[in-house]
């Protein structure tokens, strides 16, 4: 019978204790050159707007939680078996596998970076999460506590999801040593997301694996229309990306130019506006809302009354408020 190193093998030769040769592992799969898995630009695309709704409602959703704000970026994706997925985890690793589905080929995968995880229960716990922690696994309690954060960040997880296909998730089970999760459907590839997540000084990585198989026929339908959710997608990561600039102010007045010329530092300006009138809300330089002064958490806040209505020729861009001032 042939024989091959196994990456365990290797590890051992590197550190010098000997070959340990044995029968080829049955994790070993072909892989299938001609066919290998990929991505269409359309599916690409989609996965990439999903990814996003599920980085931001992620950091809607642990700020409060952790007490800071909290950011989550996706920084990669890409289609790995669940073993390679699995083979570059730390170890220990602090890993939860769910269910996407009923059958056991649905089982899914959340990775937390140990340093990552160990800093999260901190906070829950009510610490500060500044300390350097060193590089352990996770204690039943930890454990417990991460758990239940965990059941919310995979309900967002299936919600972001739900334009494209149903999942059923239910948190199976918490696994501390990686060797025991490249068992779980080797050969089946699986779609991987790699998020980083910043709070505070912290930096660190969540890694989501989900079955491709589970959602193979939803990313199929979205090759047939592929040209038209493109556009869709590349014009939605594009308008989330756009930054407009509000301004709140007293709608214009008239004052003689010898008063404005004789204004000094603590003078009081007598408009000829009721103190009752509404301010204008002014977005990239044009004024398109009403608003009334308000507060919120003790901060100024302008709440939204009506747009405003506009006139043939009535255009109140920076260069027409210059010309009436």
């Amino acid at each position: 019978m042939a024989e091959r190193l196994t990456q365990r093998d290797i590890d051992r030769l590197l550190r010098g204790e000997g070959p340990g040769v044995g029968p080829v592992s049955e994790e070993i799969a072909p892989l299938d050159f001609a066919n290998p898995p990929r991505l269409s630009r359309a599916r690409r695309a989609r996965i990439d707007a999903v990814a996003a709704t599920i980085a931001g409602g992620l950091a809607d959703f642990l700020t409060p939680r952790l007490r800071t704000r909290a950011e989550v970026v996706t920084k990669a994706v890409e289609i790995l078996g669940f073993a390679d997925a699995a083979e570059a985890l730390g170890n220990p690793c602090a890993t939860f596998v769910f269910s996407t589905g009923a059958a056991p080929t649905d089982r899914a995968l959340l990775d937390f970076d140990p340093p990552l995880a160990l800093i999260m229960v901190e906070r829950l716990f009510g610490g500060s999460g500044d300390s350097p922690t060193e590089l352990r696994a996770l204690t039943g309690l930890e454990e417990a506590t991460l758990s239940g954060l965990v059941e919310r960040i995979i309900d967002r997880i299936r919600d972001a999801w739900s334009e494209l296909v149903t999942f059923e998730v239910r948190l199976e089970h918490f696994e501390r040593d990686p060797e025991l999760l490249r068992a779980l459907r080797p050969d089946a590839p699986a779609l991987v997301m790699h998020l980083e997540v910043s709070f505070g000084t912290t930096r660190g990585f969540m890694t989501l694996a989900l079955p491709l198989g589970r959602l193979e026929s939803a990313l199929s339908g979205v090759d047939r229309d592929a040209p038209v959710r493109d556009s869709q997608a590349e014009l939605l990561a594009h308008v989330r990306e756009a930054r407009v600039d509000l301004v709140a102010r007293l709608p214009l007045t008239r004052i003689p130019a010898r008063r404005f010329a004789s204004l000094a530092i603590g003078d009081v300006l007598e408009t000829s506006l009721a103190p009752d009138t509404p301010l204008e809300l002014c977005v990239n330089g044009r004024a398109l809302y009403e608003g009334l002064v308000g507060q919120v958490r003790q901060r100024f806040a302008l709440r939204i009354a009506r747009p405003i209505s506009r006139t043939a020729g009535d255009d109140r861009s920076p260069a027409s408020e210059r010309s009436h001032s």
